[in-house]
């Protein structure tokens, strides 16, 4: 598995991330500049990255959960994980339940979602099943094959901007931060994460990832921007799928697809697919390291069918917008502490030499 596929995938979780709600979550948290929430969660996610490499490139060949259980010992490095684990089988479940939802209502209106759900579940299960290496050479293919109608729906919808619908542009209160959308909104930045499970010669530094979040920092602003220039803030708030909908509003009879949300709902599923592989793997990988010694195809086979029957279990978007809401606290812990306990465990075994 080399670095440049490890880049693919790493853009890529963070993009489905986003596209599964930080709109959403961002929009509601201010209703003047959005921009102010965007930047603080990027460089919040900046300074974090720093810090979590960092930390790996102390215990070179070590993944994150030797680092961690040999710093604080195998107990309470045990508990430091906890969270980190429920916020991804969590997470999962969130991601399985939104995602059926925004497939049934573009693509499959009359598909039961016990059938969708089936078939998501499965999917992300086999891939995950393969290996994280084999997760990274597809996120290749996903990238080639799918990016570009995810690009060109959101450079697309300039059309119907409304560059009034920015304004104002400042918020000099940063009334965002006593919102609690935008701590939800922390869940898109926790994508990094994944680096600290890796065995990889080479230890990925800040100046290879820079570019990439440089990246990520465009697409966050791009996907708040594209809904709210479109509808502005007064109806953009009042939409579950704001994106989505932004994409809907265009007309394009020159192309031969015609109707972009088809498109662009598939290319954000095959992105979440891929997160989705991703996530259980991790989950899998700590469960079994941490708490559960089992097989590790058992272990996705259960956690898989868990997903799938909680899933099915949350009755509307009301609903799922809640649990995201207690999953906060879960997703912002295991931003912030993993990689300060990862560094902090690094340095404490570099003094004493062991």
């Amino acid at each position: 598995m080399s670095k440049r596929m490890i880049f693919f995938l790493f853009l890529q979780i963070h993009l489905a991330a986003a596209l599964s709600g930080y709109a959403v979550k961002i929009i509601e948290s201010t209703d003047k500049g959005h921009w102010e929430p965007i930047l603080a969660g990027v460089l919040l996610q900046g300074i974090l990255v720093w810090v979590y490499l960092k930390g790996l490139s102390f215990s070179k060949g070590k993944d994150v959960v030797q680092i961690i259980k040999d710093g604080l010992g195998k107990w309470a490095g045990t508990l430091a994980f906890l969270p980190f684990v429920l916020f991804l089988c969590f997470h999962l479940i969130l991601l399985a339940r939104q995602q059926i939802t925004e497939i049934s209502i573009i693509l499959l209106p009359d598909t039961p979602l016990w059938s969708t759900t089936l078939i998501f579940v499965a999917i992300f299960l086999y891939a995950a099943s393969k290996g994280i290496s084999v997760i990274a050479r597809v996120s290749v293919a996903i990238f080639l094959l799918f990016m570009p109608f995810v690009l060109f729906t959101l450079l697309v919808s300039y059309r119907d901007f409304d560059f009034y619908n920015a304004f104002p542009l400042w918020d000099p209160a940063a009334s965002f931060t006593a919102k609690p959308s935008f701590y939800v909104s922390m869940y898109a930045y926790t994508g990094f994460l994944f680096l600290g499970m890796l065995r990889l010669n080479k230890p990925v530094t800040l100046r290879e990832l820079w570019p990439l979040l440089a990246i990520l920092a465009v697409f966050y602003v791009t996907i708040v921007y594209v809904p709210l220039l479109t509808f502005g803030h007064e109806t953009a708030v009042l939409l579950q799928q704001p994106t989505l909908m932004a994409s809907d509003t265009i007309d394009l009879e020159w192309v031969v697809f015609d109707w972009l949300p088809t498109f662009f709902i598939v290319s954000y599923s095959a992105l979440s697919i891929l997160e989705s592989a991703v996530t259980l793997w991790m989950a899998t990988l700590l469960i079994r390291k941490l708490f559960l010694p089992l097989p590790a195809l058992w272990l996705m086979v259960g956690i898989g069918v868990a997903v799938y029957a909680l899933s099915l279990m949350i009755p509307n978007m009301q609903a799922l917008n809640r649990f995201g809401s207690y999953n906060a606290f879960f997703s912002i812990y295991s931003m912030i502490m993993i990689p300060v306990l990862t560094i902090v465990s690094g340095l404490r075994k570099r003094r004493t030499g062991s």
